[in-house]
């Protein structure tokens, strides 16, 4: 069963991993394009970076870490999958192991279960993309050499929380207040976004 519990594990992994990278790369571009630079010449780090964050921030999300080429358990992830959603997982695996089921069966299962639905599922897909996409645009603006700090922008029908935090600015490597972290989301389904403030030269 932890077998079975694990590979489903790395398959999830893999999937996040690409997905992560793609949008990573996208952040990047884009944040570079808003300080109206190419990416000649920071390729190559621009590239480990959005390698690097996905495959951390995938590990993380299946409560794993990356350790020399290999994905091993990791207690004290920050974005792992849920307990909650941990025990729907593994009691759907372990009717499927005490009955014998097929894998497509187990699949079927997998996707009727809440920990899959399709709401959870775009709400961890819009959380982890703004995570990725802010990711991406920060460390393409410290890269430029353009941009001192970082401003929080409030989106459309967000929280109070979020709210108090509208035009925050903080300098590029400096974490916003209450909870903010380096940027957005601050919450899921966060509509959040942040904006590059450029240094007096680049203006």
């Amino acid at each position: 069963m932890k077998a079975i519990r694990d590979g489903l594990l790395v398959l999830l992994f893999v999937d996040m991993h690409g997905l992560l990278e793609q949008i990573t790369r996208d952040g990047i571009a884009a944040a570079l394009a808003q300080v109206g630079m190419s990416d000649e010449g920071i390729t190559e780090q621009a590239n480990e970076f959005a390698v690097s964050y996905a495959r951390d921030h995938a590990a993380d999300l299946v409560g794993k870490k990356w350790v020399d080429g290999e994905l091993v358990d990791n207690p004290k992830a920050q974005w792992r999958i849920d307990e909650a959603t941990r025990d729907l997982i593994r009691a759907d695996v372990t009717k499927a192991v005490d009955e014998g089921w097929s894998n497509d069966r187990l699949a079927e299962a997998l996707g009727e279960n809440y920990a899959f639905s399709a709401s959870r599922a775009e709400t961890i897909a819009r959380t982890e993309t703004a995570f990725a996409d802010v990711a991406g645009n920060i460390h393409a603006w410290k890269l430029s050499g353009q941009v001192e700090s970082k401003q929080w922008i409030v989106g459309d029908g967000c929280c109070d929380d979020c709210q108090e935090l509208d035009g925050t600015t903080v300098a590029l490597d400096q974490d916003f207040p209450d909870g903010g972290g380096a940027g957005p989301p601050l919450h899921p389904n966060c509509r959040c976004d942040v904006v590059p403030v450029l240094t007096e030269d680049a203006k």
